[in-house]
């Protein structure tokens, strides 16, 4: 969220990136499947020092400045948020930019969607159409993902950040709202909503096909949840709640849906069956490390955190096994949020 990180940097000096070969890293031997690792770098906001960097894991080889090397003539911009695969394009959603760019399968820029005011993340949807959460737009934005075009909107009041499908409903997390909104994706029309706390912003579903929501709220005085929500009741049926003080983040799930990974200073492990909060650190997070992007690889369950640095330095990204024993780290750009797996 780039308002959090002018709050930490903004006592620091600007910095500007610079293009750096590529490295080698020691690559373990692993039975891989998804071994290429797109690294979002947002950069120091309002700098334009963003970048991509993609890590093979196979290989063990890092490509800084990505973008730049496959579109030396086109402009990232500022915060690359979030990217989503679509048939054989790539959508890359560039919030303070207010576009999303469009690459093709080989990662070379076709084209740009504007009319978006802070986009945030994309939800792909059947027959062509896929929804875009916004920071400040109060709307969520509809595209057609074939022609690369903004066809319509759907009011929703708030900042409306990750989302989720199941069936034909569309579950939209609002981080300044009590609520989680459910859209119908036939109709674009928001038909329902489930009372939660605020500050939702992450949302995955486990195998048993519940709804799982992290709400935290920037504010250390207001109370931070995970929900566990049964979509065909619309009801809660397991809430978490952390220490007032702490600053959960990033929840992610991985591919067998039963371990929900998070961020709360240190990376958290929690299986769907754990009736609290675990109390133990998978992977510490103790100074100087400081925490800030989380994925898990879908095919070995390798556990991705970025050390943003506080954007003094460039972001250390370091993997971990599923257990918590280290594999390897690389450089990345500055801040290191998001991440993409691909085969």
């Amino acid at each position: 969220m780039k308002f959090l990180k002018f709050i930490i940097i903004v006592l620091l000096l600007s910095a500007c990136t610079k293009e750096r070969p590529q490295l080698q890293v020691p690559s373990p031997v692993l039975n891989k499947i998804y071994s290429k690792a797109f690294v979002l770098n947002e950069g120091i906001f309002p700098n334009d020092n963003s970048s991509i960097t993609l890590y093979d894991e196979t290989q063990g080889v890092v490509s800084d400045n990505y973008f730049k090397y496959k579109n030396p003539n086109a402009v990232l911009g500022s915060v690359p948020q979030s990217m989503t695969k679509v048939d054989s394009h790539y959508f890359l959603v560039v919030n303070n930019a207010s576009k999303i760019i469009v690459l093709d399968s080989n990662f070379v820029k076709v084209t740009e969607i504007n009319d978006l005011l802070s986009p945030r993340y994309m939800l792909a949807l059947p027959n062509n159409k896929a929804y875009v959460s916004d920071y400040v737009a109060n709307t969520i934005h509809i595209i057609n993902t074939q022609t690369f075009t903004k066809i319509g909107t759907i009011f929703c009041s708030g900042w409306t950040e990750k989302m989720l499908l199941i069936g034909n409903t569309a579950y939209i997390s609002n981080y300044k709202k009590n609520y989680l909104y459910l859209v119908d994706v036939t109709t674009d029309v928001i038909t329902d909503s489930i009372a939660i706390g605020k500050g939702a912003n992450a949302i995955v579903k486990d195998k048993n096909s519940n709804v799982w929501v992290m709400c935290s709220s920037i504010y250390t005085n207001e109370h931070k949840y995970i929900y566990c929500i049964n979509p065909t009741t619309k009801s809660i049926i397991k809430t978490f709640e952390f220490a007032i003080n702490a600053m959960p983040s990033k929840m992610c799930i991985n591919k067998n849906g039963d371990n929900l990974y998070y961020i709360s200073k240190h990376v958290y492990k929690l299986n769907i069956n754990d009736a609290a909060l675990p109390t133990t650190f998978l992977i510490d997070g103790s100074a100087p490390k400081i925490w800030y992007g989380l994925a898990i690889n879908p095919s070995n369950e390798n556990v991705y955190v970025s050390d943003s640095k506080a954007g003094q330095n460039l972001s250390k990204v370091n993997v971990y096994k599923n257990t918590g024993q280290e594999i390897t780290s690389f450089d990345a750009g500055y801040f290191a949020g998001n991440f993409f797996f691909e085969k």
